[in-house]
């Protein structure tokens, strides 16, 4: 059995989400489509993005990964890519995406197709046939892709001498705060020192724990998702209630 991810900016209700998988299944039978996130806001790579690089590397090597998330960068690229990075499989539109995920040699990336159709007929479409090439190996007689879409996913944290500044990408459907500074960053800045995270003028969090249970309820708790970026969450309670968090918020890291 092929595992095959589908990640989309068509709606959690929307009726695409079961014709995308009609038409991969109707041409591959022996496959397992796990859905990833259809509630991605409409064309947001960046949100996209970032719901690859928290989750797709968790699954089993060999795994592939369709990101059906469009964007206006699509009027002048219309190449359908396939990008192979740590063993795993990315089929996308070329809107600049790709290269930031899978952080590879350009030699890693093909073109599997041109499309310039609806958005929302793409994955029973053109990104099934890129499926196939994949199974099938037929991926390495691709051509390389050439010039890629140039767009900016998202911005790493502002590291300063004192502290270091990030933002919150998205929210989930609990009301966690997901932001765009990892494990490695932190961990790289604090260099075994006390940390306080300061969340809003009045409200900041004084240690990273491994799960959000460890932190009293109600109040606003830290820890790293699978993907190893810090997330903020309070236990039975939505950050953008308590805390008047919004898309772009900042987070700061300050040693002690």
């Amino acid at each position: 059995m092929n595992l095959v991810t589908l990640t989309s900016d068509y709606g959690p209700r929307s009726m695409y989400t079961g014709l995308a998988k009609a038409g991969l299944l109707s041409r591959i039978s022996n496959l397992e489509i796990i859905d990833l996130r259809h509630n991605i806001a409409p064309c947001s790579v960046t949100e996209a993005a970032y719901i690859m690089l928290n989750t797709a590397f968790l699954f089993p090597v060999g795994s592939i990964h369709i990101i059906a998330v469009d964007n206006r960068i699509r009027i002048k690229h219309k190449e359908i890519l396939i990008a192979e990075a740590k063993g795993h499989f990315f089929i996308s539109y070329n809107t600049g995406i790709i290269p930031f995920i899978s952080s590879e040699n350009p030699s890693r990336i093909w073109v599997a197709d041109t499309y310039d159709g609806d958005h929302f007929h793409s994955v029973s479409g053109v990104f099934s046939k890129a499926v196939e090439l994949i199974l099938d190996g037929g991926y390495k007689k691709l051509n390389p892709a050439g010039a890629m879409a140039e767009t900016t996913v998202f911005q790493s944290p502002n590291i300063q001498t004192d502290r270091m500044v990030g933002t919150v990408m998205f929210f989930d459907d609990r009301g966690f705060a997901y932001t765009n500074i990892h494990r490695s960053e932190v961990e790289n800045f604090i260099k075994g020192s006390k940390v306080v995270i300061q969340l809003t003028a009045h409200d900041s969090v004084d240690k990273i724990v491994d799960h959000l249970t460890d932190s009293r309820e109600g109040s606003a708790g830290a820890f790293y998702s699978g993907g190893g970026y810090l997330v903020i969450g309070i236990y039975h309670d939505d950050t953008r209630n308590l805390l008047d968090f919004t898309k772009g918020s900042n987070i700061i890291i300050e040693r002690r």
